[in-house]
């Protein structure tokens, strides 16, 4: 599948589970010529320049909303740091 193929069917099931994907093409001197917002509910991206980039902001600011926003942590079994939800393979439990 191509890409414009696979963008619309991303778009297709996007809109199918109530996404809005609004698309901007631009002409002239834009660094990006086409930029891709996605909305759902009061959640929105701003202007990316892929749809998946989009899909990515679109679940960093769902994550966000959702009191999920990954944070990264001391860990007090390795001395490193790992994100919020992660184990640490030298924890007992």
């Amino acid at each position: 599948m191509t890409s414009p193929e696979w963008t619309e069917v991303l778009r297709k099931r996007l809109a199918a589970i109530g996404v809005e994907v609004r698309v901007q093409t631009f002409t002239g001197d834009s660094s990006y010529p086409t930029e891709f917002t996605l909305i759902a509910g009061s959640v929105r991206t701003f202007g990316e320049p892929t749809l998946d980039a989009a899909l990515v902001s679109l679940i960093a600011e769902l994550l966000k909303v959702a009191g999920q926003e990954p944070i990264l942590r001391g860990c007090e079994f390795c001395g490193g740091a790992h994100y919020t939800g992660q184990r640490c393979p030298l924890s007992p439990s």
